[in-house]
């Protein structure tokens, strides 16, 4: 009865999982559970952690490591027969035929760039292609349409998270935030800020009665991404801005005298 429940269980996680398509909507507990589904499904120990965590577009998936690609080509018997090699412009490409036990047939490929590459740069270059063809080509014959770790770091935007050690099953924890304060602008900023507006008919009394209707009182309290903004807004003659008479321009000629007391020259760029 226990097997039987366990085998429910199990269904019932890969089903999660087919549906959602991301194993981080997974609880935890559940997620280790998956990872063993998959390798008792294709015959490999959960224990040697053949498969391992990557964020791909924004969903966590597994890909195959070095240790799934041997053990399944022990279990399936699977032998390389030929192997290809061809230059192509700035690339270097393998193609790797091979066969099974069962006789099965396949042929995958592997490439590299080696654009200015050159002594053991270019050798270890030339064999990551063999090594990514005959991995690929395992793949294929054993069913397993994944990716291996050979592709992994060309893929753009791929981040592999962290994982732990959950009763010698490995499982992936949510990549830390980048937490780091957003940068503030700088006097070099401020000086850059007003030679811009005087340049197009503006003061300096103008970017302080600016930069007090946002609620600053000093450049440093300025992120550095509201910059594009006020440079923007400086960039346009005096003349159209008065004439578009927008909220963006918060100038009042009138009073610009009186706008933004910073105090002395550091108050107002320190």
């Amino acid at each position: 009865m226990s097997s039987l429940m366990r085998a429910d269980g199990q269904a019932s996680v890969l089903e999660q999982v087919v549906i959602q398509g991301d194993l981080s909507k997974l609880r935890p507990e559940d997620r280790v559970a998956y990872y063993k589904a998959v390798c008792e499904s294709v015959g490999l120990n959960p224990l040697t952690k053949p498969f391992d965590y990557i964020v791909l577009n924004g969903k966590l998936t597994l890909y195959a490591r070095r240790d799934a690609a041997e053990q399944l080509r022990k279990i399936h018997g699977i032998s390389v027969t030929k192997l290809e090699c061809d230059y192509r412009g700035d690339l270097y490409v393998v193609t790797a035929y091979g066969q099974d036990k069962a006789g099965r047939v396949d042929a995958a490929t592997g490439a590299v760039s080696i654009a200015g590459l050159k002594g053991e740069q270019l050798a270890n270059a030339l064999m990551k292609a063999e090594t990514k063809a005959k991995r690929r080509l395992t793949l294929s014959l054993a069913g397993l349409g994944w990716l291996d770790e050979t592709e992994t770091d060309s893929i753009p935007g791929a981040v592999k998270p962290p994982t732990v050690d959950v009763d010698g099953v490995i499982d992936a924890r949510p990549i830390p935030e980048d937490k780091s304060p957003e940068p503030m602008c700088t006097k070099a900023d401020y000086e850059t800020l007003v030679q811009t507006a005087t340049e197009n008919g503006w003061r300096e009394e103008d970017v302080k009665a600016y930069l007090k209707s946002r609620g600053y009182s000093s450049i440093r309290q300025v992120p550095a991404s509201a910059m594009g903004e006020a440079l923007e807004h400086f960039s346009r003659p005096v003349e159209a801005a008065h004439e578009e008479a927008t909220d963006d321009a918060p100038h009042d000629a009138g009073t610009a005298q009186a706008t933004l007391p910073l105090g002395d020259e550091a108050a107002a760029t320190a």
